[in-house]
């Protein structure tokens, strides 16, 4: 789970018929306690039918199966909360490029989030992301999960995306801060920029790079997004300087420009910051 959401309701319901045990565990984000209850027994319901094991109309568990007689388009879906969520740190405006794709509008993606990010983004469901330490130099970064199933992994590609932000100094940033800060990123790479033209449509300014080359005999692509923004939190204005890099096979760098298009979208409502040398 990213750091935004919140510890759903799980509801474990454990059935035997016969020499058989079956269990099945439910959790969902934003659920309550009734709806995982109610869904977890007719999920166990639809096991047992299939599985041959509900001729006699039940078994011997921790309790009796009361709501599995629903079907689950009766269930009344999760009510999402206006504050406090990933979902809510996410702003759905058009989508503004940099250079290349974007993210359609359903076009099936997961909103990550962190709490050291002002703003959340679109990538795949099955990564794995964590925040870094206070002193980490990257603040935020997400791989394709190696406990995803074989299913999952296979509709994701090896993406790799890593993001800088954590600048703690704020409005009082000293250029010689910043510049320390961006040659500590250099060991991640050291790209040709090109910088984004500024118009009334991208707000801030911001300056990305591309890269394609041959790593273990495979062709990778990987696109790279600078900016600064202004930031202003609890009557505080900060001056956020902001790196991203997102790795991908080559075939798939269609991805790449989405995830780094996003992330310049979403940061990019925040206001205008001096241009990026």
């Amino acid at each position: 789970m990213s750091a935004m959401e919140t510890k759903p309701w799980q509801t474990m319901v454990r059935v035997r018929v016969g020499n058989a045990l079956s269990v099945v565990t439910y959790a969902e984000e934003f659920a309550g306690r009734e709806r995982t209850r109610v869904i977890a027994e007719i999920l166990m319901r639809d096991f047992l039918r299939r599985a041959g094991l509900d001729d006699s109309g039940g078994g011997h568990g921790t309790g009796t199966l009361t709501a599995s007689r629903r079907r689950l388009a009766e269930v009344p879906r999760a009510e999402v909360p206006k504050q406090g969520t990933r979902l809510a740190k996410y702003t759905h405006i058009p989508s503004q490029s940099v250079y290349g794709a974007t993210w359609k509008e359903k076009e099936r993606s997961y909103v990550w989030a962190s709490s050291r990010l002002p703003f959340a983004f679109r990538a795949p469901k099955p990564l794995f992301c964590h925040t870094g330490g206070k002193d980490d130099l990257l603040t935020y970064e997400c791989e394709r999960s190696a406990t995803a199933t074989a299913t999952a992994a296979a509709q994701v590609p090896d993406i790799k995306i890593r993001i800088a932000s954590n600048l703690d100094c704020g409005a009082s940033c000293h250029e010689r801060d910043a510049d320390a800060y961006e040659r500590a990123l250099l060991k991640y790479g050291d790209p040709r920029w090109t910088s984004v033209p500024s118009s009334p449509e991208r707000v801030g300014t911001a300056a990305y790079a591309q890269e394609a080359k041959t790593v273990d005999r495979e062709q990778c692509y990987t696109m790279y997004l600078r900016r600064s923004f202004i930031w202003h939190s609890k009557g505080r204005q900060l001056t956020w300087r902001m790196w991203v890099k997102v790795d991908v096979p080559e075939k798939d760098r269609d991805l790449a420009q989405k995830v780094a298009n996003d992330i310049f979208t979403q940061s990019g409502r925040r206001g205008r910051a001096p241009t990026i040398s």
